[in-house]
């Protein structure tokens, strides 16, 4: 398979080892974050440096995962994943009688493939990159930014917004303009659900195989976050948390209950766990669901 490098040069990665790929892979991600940070905000640049780095890192962890006698990555759609956004949907079926699903980072398409089969929902996804081998023809797929494909829908449209494993990969200098614009595509009282690596058990993107535990991420994940930082970023455009979500998801355990306790016990929780062991810290975040929070657009603000 040949692959075009951060720098435009083309190369066959066929005959590399799979610890070659690992080495490799590393260095192209890295290389490709500096120059998307460098980048211009929203820049035409910036998104094609996007898609570029996405494609050349994608096609070499399907060469390794061949090697390796894997199945390919599904970036983090696992089944019990699909019930959760699905419980959600239905929800907002029950009260609306319909419902517009959207999913930023489609990756494989298995989540977005499996809602768009539920009745009265409309689903529509996005993915800087879209590996047309994989992605289902059927759905509705926009290959750019989820800036771009928010842009494209109408205020107050979306019911759920779902994301999982993406918003660490936006870059730091557009992820307040993201939140501001995603409040207003939000329906009022429409339900974001965001999984997102937590800050305290990372890094969580490649340089975690290279770099000791609480090295700061060099590759795609761009900023990872507290569910602290998760919780005030939010809370400036006008969407709080909606459903206190303790346990995990990934292993099909979790409670969805009022957030009054359940978040400040997560807050707590990350305030003590700082200075634990890294296995032990890595396993209260994990049982406290700190990668997880289900929020709700609670009123129209004038951003």
């Amino acid at each position: 398979m040949v692959i075009t490098l951060f720098n435009g040069k083309e190369i066959d990665i066929s005959g590399l080892t799979i610890n070659q790929l690992w080495e490799l892979h590393y260095e192209q991600e890295k290389a490709f974050a500096d120059l998307i940070k460098k980048a211009k905000p929203f820049s035409p640049e910036r998104a094609a440096l996007m898609k570029k780095g996405y494609e050349t890192i994608h096609k070499i962890m399907i060469v390794r995962s061949n090697k390796a006698g894997k199945e390919k990555d599904s970036y983090g759609a696992k089944d019990l994943y699909i019930k959760l956004a699905e419980k959600i949907v239905k929800k907002i079926i029950t009260q609306k009688g319909k419902c517009l699903f959207f999913e930023a980072g489609v990756g494989t398409g298995k989540i977005l493939n499996h809602i768009a089969s539920l009745e009265n929902v409309t689903a529509i996804g996005c993915d800087v990159f879209i590996d047309k081998k994989i992605i289902n023809s059927g759905l509705l797929v926009h290959e750019c930014t989820i800036h771009e494909a928010l842009l494209k829908l109408d205020n107050n449209s979306i019911n759920v917004f779902y994301w999982n494993d993406v918003m660490e990969h936006i870059p730091e200098d557009e992820i307040e303009e993201y939140i501001k614009v995603l409040s207003q595509k939000m329906d009022t009282d429409g339900i974001i659900i965001t999984i997102t690596p937590n800050r305290l058990k990372g890094p969580c993107d490649i340089t975690a195989h290279f770099e000791p535990h609480g090295t700061v991420a060099k590759g795609f994940h761009f900023h990872e976050y507290t569910f602290d930082e998760i919780l005030t970023i939010f809370q400036k455009y006008g969407i709080k948390s909606e459903y206190g979500f303790f346990g995990y998801a990934g292993k099909g355990w979790y409670i969805l209950s009022s957030p009054k306790y359940i978040d400040r016990i997560k807050l707590l929780i990350e305030k003590k766990v700082k200075n634990l062991p890294y296995k032990i810290k890595k396993i209260l975040l994990v049982i406290m669901g700190c990668d997880t929070s289900i929020l709700k657009k609670d009123k129209i603000l004038n951003i």
